[in-house]
């Protein structure tokens, strides 16, 4: 079946090889061709995919490692009805060393979305007092890539929405928090460092650097709702989500 939707684009992947890749809905593949890689994803829904595209499109002009899906044979921007095909970025997931390079990549992203010239149809998540603008809306390890200590790209664009610049720290650092939980005695005094290192990175306000913890318990509890009401998920990230949320009530 995957294969039938690839070939949507044969012209760009005239003989490709198809591997499914981990995604926690199953809904993401790698596709090579003659010595080229690319993602095939699939959405669940195509209401905002337009605009998406239009902010990625505004992203890679300001130089921010985006990847930009190619049109199909017919010049479609989706194939089969749900599919966009996109070049793979370089780099791997990154360690929580990585954490003072990618608030400095955050602090430019965030920069290239604040200059979006329209304003996209989606939802806003304020918190206290702080300005709202457009931001990635799901910030964590898993849509950023990193490749000799510096980031190379960020995926997932998905849950763009107009929220404080804190909001993707929070996130990023909640997932964080998720590694912790598993081995606290191990983690914990990392996880500080990287803390620090990505607020540094980025240069939070201290009106920003003082809402980020309360940020961060948001974040978690949102979290933590989501990962116990999807069905399909790891039967024990449940419980995981809530040890987070309680781990930063206790220690922060």
């Amino acid at each position: 079946m995957i294969l039938a939707v690839v070939r949507h684009w044969s012209r760009v992947v005239p003989s490709p090889t198809v591997t499914e890749l981990h995604s926690a809905l199953g809904a993401v593949w790698r596709v090579t061709s003659g010595g080229r890689s690319y993602v095939l994803k699939r959405h669940e829904s195509l209401d905002r995919l337009d605009q998406e595209q239009r902010v990625l499109r505004h992203l890679a002009e300001r130089e921010v490692p985006v990847a930009v899906p190619v049109p199909t044979d017919d010049g479609r921007l989706v194939g089969d009805g749900a599919y966009t095909l996109a070049p793979a970025l370089p780099g791997a997931a990154p360690t929580i060393g990585d954490a003072g390079a990618i608030g400095r990549a955050l602090a430019q992203l965030h920069g290239a979305l604040a200059d979006f010239p329209a304003r996209i149809e989606t939802y806003s998540m304020p918190h206290g007092q702080l300005p709202l603008q457009l931001v990635h809306g799901d910030f964590h390890g898993g849509n950023v890539l990193v490749s000799d200590g510096a980031v190379t790209g960020f995926v997932d664009f998905a849950n763009l929405c107009y929220a404080p610049r804190v909001h993707d720290v929070a996130r990023y650092l909640v997932d964080q928090v998720l590694w912790v939980v598993a081995r606290p005695d191990e983690r914990e005094q990392s996880f500080r460092a990287a803390m620090a290192d990505l607020v540094d990175g980025y240069r939070l306000t201290e009106r920003e650097r003082a809402e980020l913890v309360p940020a961060m318990r948001a974040s978690a509890r949102s979290l933590a709702a989501w990962l116990r009401d999807t069905p399909g998920l790891p039967s024990d990230w449940p419980s995981i989500g809530a040890a987070a949320v309680s781990w930063i009530d206790d220690r922060l």
